[in-house]
C-alpha cells in the first residue's frame, strides 16, 4: 500500500446502526482496541454508531459528520438491517444503491466498503422469519454485486450465517414486551 509507505494517513469511517455501537464497545475492550489493530499514525479509525438508524436516515448522517470531520478514505457501511419488513425490497435495494453513488459524489475517491447484513434472531417488523431471512439474503447478493461492480469491498459475515443466539445480544427491547 503506497500509502503508507509515503507516511500519509488514511482515515477510516465505520458507519451503521447499533450493531457498530457494540462493535465499537467490543473492540475497546479487546487488545486491538477501536484502532482495529492500525497505527494511529497510519489509519485513524472513527466509530459512527447510530441505534436505530434507518438506511433513509443514512446519507443525512454522513453529511453531518462530513462537516466537522476530515472525509473518509475508506467507508464501512453496516446499515439497513431496520429498514427490513418496513419497506419493500425492491425499494430498499433503490434507495440503497442511489445513496452509495451519492456518498461516492459526497466523498470522492472514498473506497465504499459494504458490510452485509447479518441474520438476526427477531425481525423486529417480520411476521415470517424464513421470508426475512431470504430476503436479506437475496438484498446482499444484490448490493454485493452492485458494491463491488464500482470499485468497492464486501465484508461477508459467515461466522454468523448460522443464526446461533450465543453470538447476539440480547435486545431489551424486545424481551420486555
Amino acid at each position: 500500500m503506497d500509502y503508507l509507505v509515503q507516511g500519509v494517513g488514511r482515515r477510516v469511517w465505520i458507519v451503521g446502526h447499533s450493531f457498530m455501537c457494540w462493535a465499537e464497545r467490543r473492540a475497546a475492550a479487546r487488545r486491538i482496541g477501536v484502532q482495529l489493530g492500525f497505527p494511529e499514525r497510519q489509519v485513524t479509525v472513527t466509530w459512527f454508531g447510530f441505534p436505530g438508524l434507518q438506511w433513509p436516515g443514512l446519507f443525512d448522517r454522513l453529511v453531518e459528520n462530513a462537516s466537522s470531520n476530515e472525509h473518509p478514505h475508506v467507508l464501512v457501511l453496516h446499515a439497513g438491517g431496520n429498514d427490513m419488513g418496513v419497506m419493500s425490497q425492491k425499494d430498499l435495494v433503490r434507495l440503497m444503491k442511489l445513496d452509495v453513488d451519492k456518498i461516492r459524489s459526497l466523498f470522492p475517491g472514498v473506497v465504499v466498503v459494504w458490510s452485509e447484513m447479518v441474520p438476526r434472531l427477531v425481525w423486529r417488523w417480520a411476521r415470517d422469519h424464513l421470508a426475512m431471512e431470504r430476503i436479506r439474503i437475496k438484498l446482499n447478493k444484490l448490493l454485493s454485486a452492485f458494491v463491488r461492480r464500482s470499485g468497492g469491498v464486501v465484508i461477508r459475515h459467515k461466522i454468523l450465517e448460522r443464526a446461533r443466539p450465543g453470538f447476539y445480544r440480547r435486545d431489551e427491547s424486545i424481551w420486555r414486551r
